[in-house]
């Protein structure tokens, strides 16, 4: 049974454009909002279909990979995200 829910893959596009919203203190010109949704598609397609791999496999990879994206939200928290846009 999987630890957690992955989001379809059709609503990708959204769902980077509500983080964008949550990351930017100010409003993206329309230009840079749809290069970084455009930029962002595949990668975050790779994590769905990884995160489905370790949901088939079990409980121990599903926690190992849960743990791997913790380590990286972990180092990305002290970025700036004003100095990035």
């Amino acid at each position: 049974m999987p630890l957690f829910a992955l989001p379809d893959p059709q609503d990708l596009a959204d769902i980077i454009a509500d983080r964008l919203d949550v990351l930017c203190d100010e409003p993206l010109s329309p230009e840079t909002r749809s290069q970084v949704i455009d930029n962002c598609i595949a990668p975050v397609t790779l994590m769905i279909r990884a995160g489905e791999m370790v949901c088939a496999a079990g409980e121990l990879e599903q926690m190992v990979f849960v743990n791997l994206i913790g380590t990286l939200t972990a180092q990305a928290e002290n970025l700036d995200m004003a100095e990035l846009t």
